[in-house]
């Protein structure tokens, strides 16, 4: 029997969709659909920059370059910034089948992969429905409107509250509830099992999201 990677199957209903997962012998499709996801990605996150470079490029010129020159650079940094995370995003869902490979050694380190792929047009999704926010409102990269963050800033004056919970998106969302309809139905671990070392994983996360967003503020970046 073959797998057949699809992404409204798998994200609409994940308990369903993965239940012939387990006992596939091959999988089709989740090759070209991991590179057009992650170029997709990548070419989001270019665009993304490139609207918000603004005050980069003012920098720029403060420090001595021209407007054009300016430009160029900041073109080039856009479009490498793109490729970085469109790669990243790649290696992001490796490492995470590698982790949570420990825990779930009987789903097997190729079916959480194909899981995980599953993320990838959540976070397309996600970016498209930002990307009217950036254009028109500045919004700033890196923060969505579908996350917690802009409630936070309203209750919490301390940053790393605000950056915490700013990772407690749809995305975020989705892709627990996706990851743990589908691991019920490939795995023999209890489903109060899957739910707490999922909810754990994803908690130390936005931990780790959270300091490196702190760090990166502390620094100027």
């Amino acid at each position: 029997m073959i797998f057949h990677v699809k992404y409204t199957k798998g994200l609409l209903n994940p308990q369903q969709h993965f239940s012939s997962l387990r006992e596939a012998e091959g999988v089709k499709g989740i090759i070209w659909r991991t590179v057009v996801s992650a170029l997709l990605i990548g070419v989001l996150t270019g665009v993304s920059m490139y609207l918000l470079s603004g005050q980069m490029s003012a920098e720029l010129q403060a420090g001595g370059l021209s407007p054009d020159e300016a430009a160029v650079f900041t073109n080039i940094i856009s479009v490498l910034n793109g490729i970085f995370v469109a790669g990243i995003s790649v290696i992001g869902i490796v490492i995470a089948a590698l982790v949570f490979w420990i825990f779930f050694k009987d789903v097997g380190f190729k079916n959480l992969f194909i899981i995980f792929v599953y993320f990838l047009p959540i976070y397309v999704l996600v970016m498209l429905i930002d990307l009217p926010f950036i254009i028109y409102f500045d919004l700033e990269q890196g923060i969505s409107m579908t996350s917690l963050g802009f409630i936070a800033e309203q209750i919490w004056d301390h940053s790393f509250f605000v950056m915490f919970f700013s990772q407690v998106s749809l995305w975020f969302i989705w892709c627990f509830l996706v990851q743990v309809f589908a691991l019920k139905v490939n795995t023999a671990k209890s489903t109060r099992y899957i739910v707490t070392v999922t909810a754990i994983a994803y908690v130390m996360v936005m931990l780790l999201m959270a300091g490196i967003s702190m760090f990166g503020m502390t620094q100027g970046v």
